[in-house]
């Protein structure tokens, strides 16, 4: 299983024009919802076992780190172009920053609970609730995202739009390698 969701370290270098930069993003909406099941399928026992919790442990990370690194990014170049492409503001997208923002206190809730990982941290009411508000948001950002903006990111943007996103998150992808093998920031 954990291959599978390891799959968009392969992804990250096929971002191609246009609907390659979407089928990247849908490429991690997938392997965020295969996370997010198999976490609530860790969590949803009566009891998480020792030997389960290093697994959920690992889950919530990739869960907690991984869209704020490049995801995000793309996501918000893409949401930009709209908005100049439209002439004004996508009344949608404020929909979208509020599970945003919903997601980052969801995030930051469990990042307190977690910095005290204490024996029996998946046990605790408050670690279930936490982590079950954080995929809540993740799912409704995700089908937000998909149902509504992406079907218009693709009648609306150009291809120069596609071009220039492309560019940029080609730059942002080498950045990102530099950083994880360095371990500092470059960018």
């Amino acid at each position: 299983m954990h291959t599978e969701i390891g799959k968009h370290d392969e992804m990250r270098d096929v971002c191609a024009l246009g609907s390659g930069v979407l089928s990247h993003l849908q490429v991690e909406h997938e392997e965020t919802e295969a996370r997010a099941a198999l976490l609530e399928r860790i969590v949803g026992k009566p009891f998480v076992e020792k030997a389960d919790e290093e697994l959920a442990n690992s889950l919530l990370d990739e869960l907690l780190d991984g869209p704020d690194d490049f995801h995000h990014f793309i996501e918000r170049r893409l949401f930009r172009r709209l908005w100049f492409r439209e002439g004004n503001f996508v009344p949608g997208y404020f929909d979208l920053d509020e599970l945003h923002a919903g997601r980052r206190a969801a995030r930051d809730a469990v990042i307190r609970l977690g910095a005290r990982r204490f024996a029996g941290f998946w046990n605790s009411e408050a670690t279930r609730a936490a982590a079950a508000t954080l995929l809540n948001f993740a799912r409704m950002q995700i089908e937000t995202e998909e149902a509504q903006f992406y079907p218009m990111l693709r009648r609306k943007l150009t291809a120069s739009d596609w071009a220039e996103i492309d560019e940029e998150t080609r730059a942002y992808q080498a950045c990102w390698r530099a950083v994880r093998r360095r371990g500092r920031a470059v960018c």
